[in-house]
């Protein structure tokens, strides 16, 4: 088995945190992730037309509007069949962590995973970045395993794949957690979920699974590139066109 301790979670996950300030294309996962949190299910669905644009507008802050993906061919209606998925969840399911789950819970992320893709994926299209996407964005639950967190995660544990949502990837993460877990949890402790607008703040702390999300994007040289591209932060956000 790879050893998978790591000696730079902590600076890592600061290198990642210095970049979200509130009008920073990061915070859209704070706004996303708070409002679907916070927000009763009823209410979710009086107020479809807000629901809809907060999760559409976080999947294309987070580049699934890019290229040719297919949600460029969508409008908000689009997102009503996942605002009604989420408004029947319970509050448990908020609950879920793919780091600290146990064997029937990994069971439960697997089925929230396909319930998403049946709702908001054609068959023939990529579907796990935009599914863990969702379920991060919405739920908290599991990392976006998009092409960064990917090649980061491959390298750390190269039998996991990562290629698909399986029960090996997920106890994968697992195992990293278990190795790394003062380090996450003290990460955990200090990043705080921003409130919009961020005039007060939040008594909220980011999930686990949102943790090793940054700490794989990082990793996986999705910092790097986006400043590449010519991504400039300054104090309330950044400047340029990203195309991530």
């Amino acid at each position: 088995m790879p050893n998978l301790e790591r000696s730079d979670i902590l600076s890592t996950v600061e290198s990642y945190m210095r970049l979200r300030t509130p009008g920073h294309r990061y915070a859209s996962f704070d706004y996303c992730y708070r409002y679907f949190r916070d927000t009763p299910g009823e209410q979710l669905i009086q107020e479809m037309e807000r629901s809809c644009l907060a999760l559409g507008f976080y999947l294309a802050s987070w580049g699934m509007f890019r290229g040719k993906s297919s949600l460029l061919q969508r409008s908000a209606e689009h997102y009503i069949p996942i605002v009604q998925y989420v408004a029947e969840q319970p509050t448990e399911t908020w609950d879920l962590d793919v780091c600290t789950c146990d064997s029937a819970g990994i069971d439960r992320l697997r089925d929230i995973y396909q319930d998403i893709r049946s709702r908001m994926v054609g068959a023939e299209t990529a579907h796990l970045t935009l599914v863990t996407k969702v379920m991060l964005g919405v739920f908290g639950v599991v990392p976006a395993i998009d092409r960064y967190f990917g090649d980061a995660f491959r390298e750390i544990s190269p039998n996991a794949k990562f290629r698909t949502f399986g029960r090996v990837s997920l106890e994968a993460l697992q195992d990293f957690y278990q190795a790394n877990k003062p380090a996450i949890e003290r990460a955990r402790a200090e990043s705080m979920v921003l409130s919009f607008p961020d005039t007060e703040g939040t008594k909220l702390h980011y999930t686990r699974a949102k943790i090793l999300d940054m700490y794989g994007f990082t990793k996986g040289g999705g910092i790097g590139a986006i400043q590449k591209k010519g991504t400039i932060p300054f104090s309330r956000g950044y400047k340029g066109i990203d195309p991530f």
